[in-house]
């Protein structure tokens, strides 16, 4: 883990597109911008583990319901 010290002002670059400056401190609380090309997706953490989570669920249920591909039920050739 990288741990950086920034100043109200102060940014730091992920990669070439992404920069996140510091706006504003108070107390424990930090405000933050983050300036992204439109292609990238930025949430809270607290999102994506629930996002994830859910698509994990779907994942999980979509196999349980076999294969999209193959027709349901009698699956024999009939005559």
């Amino acid at each position: 883990m990288l741990f950086i010290t920034r100043r109200i002002g102060q940014s730091l670059m992920l990669g070439d597109d992404i920069e996140i400056v510091v706006e504003e401190v108070r107390g424990r609380t930090v405000k933050l911008s983050v300036r992204h090309p439109a292609s990238v997706q930025v949430l809270r953490r607290e999102l994506w583990e629930k996002i994830r989570a859910e698509n994990i669920d779907a994942a999980a249920s979509t196999e349980l319901l076999g294969d999209p591909g193959e027709p349901a039920g009698d699956t024999e050739p009939r005559a």
